[in-house]
């Protein structure tokens, strides 16, 4: 009846991004990847001196953003007002980017695991998403596999760094050569930074812009900022490739008030760097806790990390939820099972310590 793309019909879609609505008042939310020391106390004095005006008005002023976002990177990589886009949280730019170079039956090729629904927009567009299996030795990155699976008929290679769900962080050496080699075969390289803000700024792929015409990166202020609810991220490329970008890109993608919000977090890299501390001492303390569950290789940085059960046929979701402990199911990621989950780190890390021992006891 109605003319709906009837390759649609055989595509599963299921995303993670859901919280059950039954879940304990008193249970501890492990499952979104967000900041868990939330948000720079800049922001609320922003909030509090915020014109209400804003609310009713279409949002205008992007230039103040991107300059903030270009003195945010001067010191380490230079870009020009061309070469940035907002967007409504990095996964708008990343359907973006998708309208640019897929077709029916294009190829794009990742690694796995990682995001999801990346590879999901790919085959509802119509693409081929193909993915390089990266579990050989505790789940660490492979460059030199990616690199060797990556033809000249793929249109992206898609990466995320740090990576989803094992919050492990590809080193920019690594993301260079995988860059050069792409660049050979005139495959566009897309990085996925969301949880970008969890490592230092020299090693996102924004640095490697001068040297390669044939990269993007998209950034979130979701995660490290810990603006979730803001909904505001931003795409960087060559300017090639940003003018392509724009024309499949919408007006006002980002609200006049989460803009603000950002110029006033990209101020206070100090928080950043707080949050990652704070974040290695937890994450630490639960990994050293654990004495029969197992972590997929992972940097203690970044909030996430897979925990692994060595039993296939526990349901390890299910069994965190008897302790009243939200995760992700490990199901909802490439190669995965039920025996593994994607966990965040929540601030009561003494807590979740203390609900992971009894899981174990069981």
């Amino acid at each position: 009846m109605y003319h709906i793309r009837k390759h649609l019909e055989k595509i599963k879609h299921e995303s993670y991004a859901n919280v059950p609505e039954d879940f304990a008042a008193d249970g501890i939310d492990c499952s979104l990847g967000i900041n868990p020391y939330g948000f720079p106390k800049a922001i609320n004095e922003a909030a509090r001196m915020m014109n209400l005006d804003l609310i009713s008005q279409y949002p205008h002023g992007d230039s103040k953003l991107k300059n903030a976002i270009m003195d945010y990177w001067k010191d380490c990589a230079s870009i020009d007002m061309g070469q940035i886009e907002l967007a409504c949280g990095s996964m708008d730019s990343l359907t973006k980017i998708n309208k640019m170079f897929i077709d029916k039956g294009t190829a794009v090729i990742g690694h796995g695991p990682q995001f999801p629904d990346f590879g999901m927009d790919v085959e509802a567009m119509g693409g081929i998403y193909e993915t390089v299996d990266m579990f050989g030795n505790n789940g660490r990155f492979n460059g030199q596999r990616l690199i060797n699976a990556i033809e000249s008929r793929h249109a992206i290679c898609y990466i995320d760094n740090p990576n989803n769900p094992t919050g492990q962080i590809i080193p920019i050496e690594t993301i260079s050569k995988i860059v050069e080699k792409a660049a050979k075969l005139g495959v566009c390289v897309l990085v996925d930074e969301a949880y970008g803000d969890f490592m230092e700024k020299k090693n996102s792929a924004i640095n490697l812009m001068e040297r390669y015409d044939n990269i993007m990166v998209v950034k979130s202020f979701s995660k490290g900022f810990g603006m979730a609810g803001m909904r505001v991220g931003y795409a960087v490329g060559p300017v090639e490739l940003m003018d392509v970008y724009r024309k499949v890109a919408i007006p006002f993608c980002v609200s006049g008030m989460g803009a603000v919000f950002a110029q006033e977090a990209l101020k206070e890299e100090g928080f950043l760097e707080e949050s990652r501390e704070k974040i290695a001492v937890a994450k630490k303390k639960v990994i050293e806790s654990m004495k029969t569950i197992g972590v997929l290789e992972t940097s203690l940085t970044v909030p996430i990390m897979t925990m692994v059960h060595e039993d296939k046929k526990v349901d390890l979701y299910s069994e965190l939820l008897k302790v009243q402990v939200l995760s992700v199911p490990g199901c909802n990621f490439e190669g995965l099972g039920k025996n593994c989950v994607r966990l965040r780190i929540n601030a009561d890390v003494d807590v979740l310590v203390e609900r992971i021992e009894q899981l174990e006891k069981k």
